[in-house]
């Protein structure tokens, strides 16, 4: 597994583990400049949006993966913190299907992630850059 392979994994696993729920990595290799991949969750409230963010960010934090920059996780209604290859968002479930950001990446592949058994389909990544941008 490498590197971004193992931040999605730990990610997903972590924010499982406090019940974030409906987690989707898109593959926006070749469609961003920004970054390879965005992980998108959802919370039952702006309370679990903070807490799924203070968490990943703690938690990562002790096995030495910081982020790069972090926003709006004291609102609640939506928490950003960027892994430079990895962007995580952690949304309030009804700002999420306000801002609907999986349409702004329609052209993208996604993995949809229910439960931990479901972490495995993240072995599917591939670190090479043959997607091309439209």
């Amino acid at each position: 597994m490498n590197s971004v392979e193992k931040l999605l994994f730990e990610a997903g696993k972590l924010i499982l583990s406090k019940k974030g729920q409906e987690l989707v990595v898109i593959d926006v290799r070749g469609l961003c400049s920004y970054a390879d991949y965005i992980l998108v969750a959802s919370a039952r409230s702006t309370r679990q949006v903070k807490a799924l963010a203070e968490h990943l960010r703690d938690e990562l934090g002790k096995a030495g993966v910081k982020p790069l920059g972090t926003e709006g996780i004291e609102y609640g209604n939506w928490a950003l913190l960027d892994y430079d290859e990895v962007i995580v968002h952690i949304f309030y479930a009804p700002v999420r299907e306000y801002y609907e950001i999986e349409g702004i990446w329609a052209d993208a592949e996604r993995i949809w992630i229910e439960d931990e058994s479901e972490l495995a389909e993240l072995a599917r990544i591939r670190r090479t850059r043959s997607r091309k941008a439209n």
